[in-house]
């Protein structure tokens, strides 16, 4: 009986420590994840700036911005 609880509570250890390797391996891809999509997100407005700020000293000024 006391070979069972201690064989049990290895177990449970491992079990304890996979679980909270998996939780920062989730943790760790969602970060990735996060950074990925804010670069994205960041280019897309660099983009749209660059697109709309010609037009907007257009209408401002009269004439182009370069």
């Amino acid at each position: 009986m006391h070979k069972n609880k201690h064989l049990k509570s290895q177990q449970t250890a491992e079990y304890k420590q996979w679980l909270t390797e998996l939780k920062h391996k989730v943790v760790s891809s969602q970060q990735k994840a996060v950074i990925k999509v804010n670069t994205e997100l960041l280019a897309l407005c660099g983009q749209l700036g660059n697109n709309l700020l010609p037009n907007w000293f257009k209408s401002q000024f009269g004439g182009s911005h370069e």
